[in-house]
């Protein structure tokens, strides 16, 4: 499993600051060393995610050496954050599209800070799991009535039970007199 050097930093007055240098724009911060720890964890997963997503090249760790080489990293407390397994390698695919739409396409997905290939691939994911959601409501809410249906058969059940001992009761009082 990859592991990525993250550097914590900690100004007077401040969180836990923490940056990936391997990775520009990956930061974090945490009101303690542990959940600067944990925040970066969260922070990795979700910067290689989006760049996998995007189809973007993910770099190789640097060694500690090279990380500490840059005199501005060397204020800060060095860590290493395991990196979540490898996603499924990217491949290209053909497609056919009206031009209209796949303008649209490319216009919502460039407004929303996406490539074509990381909106449609987010499109696709949405869609399995709205139809994955449909199917459990779908089986909760045939779970549901089954339910209902024992506990309407187990109440006539009682009263029919109750009913009877009411019966047999008001029968041995009407024997007695």
């Amino acid at each position: 499993m990859r592991q990525y050097i993250a550097l914590i930093h900690k100004d007077p007055g401040s969180d836990y600051g923490v940056s990936f240098p391997d990775l520009p724009g990956c930061v974090t911060a945490g009101v303690d060393l542990d959940d600067a720890r944990a925040m970066a964890e969260e922070a990795l997963a979700l910067h290689l995610g989006a760049m996998a997503e995007d189809a973007e090249p993910i770099p190789e760790p640097s060694s500690l050496e090279a990380v500490m080489a840059d005199r501005e990293n060397r204020d800060a407390v060095a860590i290493l954050v395991r990196a979540p397994p490898a996603t499924a390698k990217a491949v290209r695919v053909n497609m056919t599209i009206p031009e209209n739409e796949l303008e649209q396409i490319d216009k919502f997905a460039a407004e929303h800070g996406m490539t074509r290939s990381g909106f449609l691939l987010h499109a696709a994911k949405r869609a399995m799991s709205d139809r994955a959601a449909r199917k459990m409501t779908a089986q909760m809410t045939r779970l549901e009535a089954e339910i209902d249906a024992i506990t309407s058969e187990e109440t006539e059940a009682r009263v029919a039970l109750e009913t009877k001992t009411i019966l047999e009761a008001l029968q041995s009082m009407r024997s007695r007199r």
